[in-house]
């Protein structure tokens, strides 16, 4: 039986302006690779994502990641929204009549997806998937802690480009307390 959890920011990553992005990764892969002897926190790097999709979709991932032979892999929560946020005016010029949400939230927490993401920690490469989407970030930017920059080009099954995903990627190095059980 659990008796108590708790998560707390932890190491001093190097994230400012003047690191790569290799650099930046490999320092996260390191900290999980090298956990103190009777350390009783679990390590894992803390994901946010939002991704600026064709056809006007944004979508929000928040999930956390651990490390396999050079990759932060793991699984994240997806969500996604089609709708501007707000309320709804009526004019008779309006073109975006019937487009706006009144919903308390600009996700929708009961429609979610689970989103695969891995990143190599040698070359900077993202490679996001879910059912039907998959998005690849080769060569991002980075800075203070920040991956970013437009996907690899995306083709409809002609092979014309459709368009190019905007992707943002926070990754934070977290301890999560491991739970106390009794016997």
């Amino acid at each position: 039986m659990t008796i108590t959890q708790a998560i707390k920011k932890v190491g001093q990553i190097n994230s400012n302006d003047t690191v790569s992005c290799t650099e930046f990764l490999g320092s996260l892969a390191q900290w999980l690779k090298n956990k103190p002897e009777g350390d009783d926190f679990d390590h894992t790097i803390q994901l946010a994502l939002s991704a600026s999709v064709m056809g006007g979709v944004v979508r929000y991932a928040e999930g956390q990641l651990k490390i396999v032979r050079q990759y932060l892999m793991g699984t994240a929560t997806l969500y996604e929204n089609q709708e501007r946020f707000g309320f709804p005016g009526k004019t008779d010029n309006d073109p975006l009549e019937g487009t706006v949400s009144a919903t308390p939230y600009p996700f929708n927490p009961h429609e979610r997806d689970s989103l695969t993401v891995r990143i190599d920690t040698k070359s900077g490469h993202i490679t996001l998937e879910v059912e039907n989407w998959k998005s690849t970030l080769s060569n991002p930017d980075c800075t203070h802690g920040l991956l970013y920059g437009f996907s690899d080009k995306i083709n409809s099954g002609s092979g014309a480009e459709l368009a190019r995903d905007y992707l943002i990627v926070s990754l934070l190095p977290v301890a999560i307390l491991k739970p106390v059980t009794s016997n």
